[in-house]
């Protein structure tokens, strides 16, 4: 039994050592081809004591690096994590699709920066002399206009493309004209999950323009329980959706029910969601 245990391994084995032979050529065409980068509100730029806040930061999981891209930099920045390394690149070397919140890395010649420092959250570094650092992003706060959000946060603008484009398409809504409703969204700026069901839930005020449905956008910092708004309305997690009728909660949107909010708020309005 052992033997033949052993001699059926080999077959196993040699699968695997050419499964990794493979994962390993494709890494080197897709690295040869340049490496995606999709936008982050987890930094933000600091040059000197000053917040560049048009700077666009963009994150690559499988690198595990920060790719910066402002109008106040000579060239754009690459953090390299595990390397702990900060270099200039090429411009030429950048693409950029603002839309969808991508931008693509090509190899290009590097110059690498001084100083860098992990300190807390922060990345340090010197530019030209000059002290810089990714610091994490202040989140978007408090009452907001979807106008707003779309103008304040590239992350946000972003989400519209990474969002299922079937679900944004126009629909009509089967709500009665006459109710009026009070729908609040307690989100985060910095939450992945509200980037995402964000521009969905916008989406939706558009569709029911002419509804007397109210939205309104409330953006929540990443400890919760330290906002006063938040503790008040009993938010325990982003994105909670509060809909609320003549001043009584008929009830609340959370977790997956958020992707189709739309059909979701139709649910809870014929009692198809607790």
């Amino acid at each position: 039994m052992i033997r033949h245990s052993f001699g059926a391994s080999k077959p196993r084995r040699l699968r695997w050592v050419l499964l990794a032979v493979l994962l390993a050529t494709l890494a080197s065409v897709a690295s040869a081809d340049g490496v995606a980068y999709q936008a982050t509100s987890d930094y933000a730029l600091k040059l000197g004591d000053e917040l560049v806040a048009e700077a666009e930061v963009f994150y690559s999981a499988r690198h595990v690096s920060y790719l910066v891209i402002s109008r106040h930099l000579e060239r754009p920045l690459l953090a390299r994590i595990p390397e702990k390394e900060v270099v200039e690149v090429s411009a030429d070397s950048v693409s950029l699709d603002a839309l969808q919140g991508e931008a693509w890395l090509s190899p290009s010649e590097e110059r690498r920066l001084i100083g860098f420092e992990r300190r807390l959250k922060e990345i340090r570094f010197e530019l030209q002399g000059e002290p810089a650092a990714l610091v994490p992003a202040p989140p978007v706060l408090g009452w907001r206009s979807p106008d707003s959000l779309r103008a304040k946060s590239h992350v946000m603008r972003s989400g519209f493309a990474r969002a299922d484009k079937t679900s944004l398409a126009r629909k009509s809504l089967p709500l009665a004209p006459d109710r009026e409703l009070v729908v609040e969204v307690f989100f985060g700026s910095w939450d992945e999950y509200s980037q995402l069901v964000m521009p969905k839930i916008m989406q939706l005020e558009e569709d029911l323009a002419g509804n007397p449905v109210q939205f309104r956008y409330y953006g929540l910092p990443r400890r919760i329980a330290d906002d006063p708004i938040g503790v008040e309305h009993a938010i325990h997690g982003v994105p909670t959706v509060v809909v609320s009728e003549n001043e009584t909660e008929l009830g609340r949107l959370v977790g997956r029910p958020l992707m189709q909010p739309g059909a979701s708020l139709e649910q809870l309005l014929t009692g198809g969601v607790e």
